[in-house]
């Protein structure tokens, strides 16, 4: 509705569990050291006392944002007590790490969603992005999850295949349709949605970011390829971002650290 004053809680978060990547991913600003902040993962007492000021008005959390959440230690602790307390769990994860006990966990732990991000259909168009990943890995450890599911009979995690679009695995699009029909997956392919990296708020536009990456037919108008939604984005309205040391930031776009609006348990 648009209103300039809210009076309810955010009913979503991205609580960053740690912004510490395994992957080198070419315009990410944890791979490429953009991110300024202290590379760190939340502790699981970190994540309670935040989440113990939530969950009575939380429909759900996203463990991730600027890393790989399953280099946390405490990640299968943190998704058991959420999913306790009767809230929805989504992760994005590379799922290069992913062993069969973790997969077997995630499964009886009914996480909502995984969002796996997987951007080629073979080792080279996959890893001209992401970059020390393993596409065969990340496939076996993919229809693994599947085949846990229909083990366990259980209908989640729902799986998402996540194929970010760039200039280097556009032509693949049609194949990754049909590997993900054969595995039994949903795909998605969205845009960048954001890389401050070919674009800075104030500054020019780095075209030879955009020669490189951006999709031929839409380089021509590359920041509203890159910044521009249709509708507005609405996370004003209702979600908040928290970073692993429970700082709040205005989106989950942002990582300025001169743009922390508070940290969490000091503000309620």
């Amino acid at each position: 509705m648009r209103k300039i004053k809210l009076r309810s809680f955010p009913c979503s978060y991205y609580i960053d569990v740690g912004n510490i990547c395994n992957l080198k991913c070419v315009l990410c600003p944890t791979a490429n050291h953009s991110i300024s902040i202290n590379k760190m993962f939340m502790d699981f007492e970190t994540y309670k006392k935040i989440f113990d000021k939530i969950k009575d008005y939380a429909f759900f959390v996203k463990l991730y944002k600027w890393g790989e959440p399953f280099l946390n230690k405490d990640i299968l602790k943190i998704i058991e007590y959420t999913k306790k307390n009767k809230v929805g769990v989504i992760i994005s994860t590379n799922f290069n790490l992913a062993t069969d006990n973790l997969i077997e966990s995630l499964v009886k732990l009914k996480v909502d969603r995984i969002i796996i991000s997987l951007d080629g259909t073979n080792q080279k168009s996959y890893s001209s992005y992401r970059r020390n990943g393993n596409f065969n890995q990340v496939m076996e450890n993919m229809e693994k999850l599947i085949m846990k599911k229909r083990e366990l009979n259980s209908n989640k995690p729902d799986v998402v295949w996540q194929y970010l679009v760039n200039k280097k695995n556009e032509s693949f699009i049609q194949t990754a349709k049909k590997m993900a029909e054969e595995i039994g997956v949903g795909i998605e392919f969205p845009k960048f949605q954001i890389s401050q990296e070919i674009v800075k708020i104030g500054e020019e536009i780095n075209w030879n970011l955009v020669e490189e990456w951006i999709p031929d037919k839409l380089k021509n108008n590359p920041i509203n390829y890159l910044f521009v939604d249709n509708p507005p984005c609405n996370f004003l309205y209702h979600t908040m971002t928290i970073n692993p040391d429970g700082a709040v930031m205005p989106c989950c776009a942002i990582y300025d650290p001169k743009k922390i609006l508070g940290i969490y348990w000091r503000i309620l």
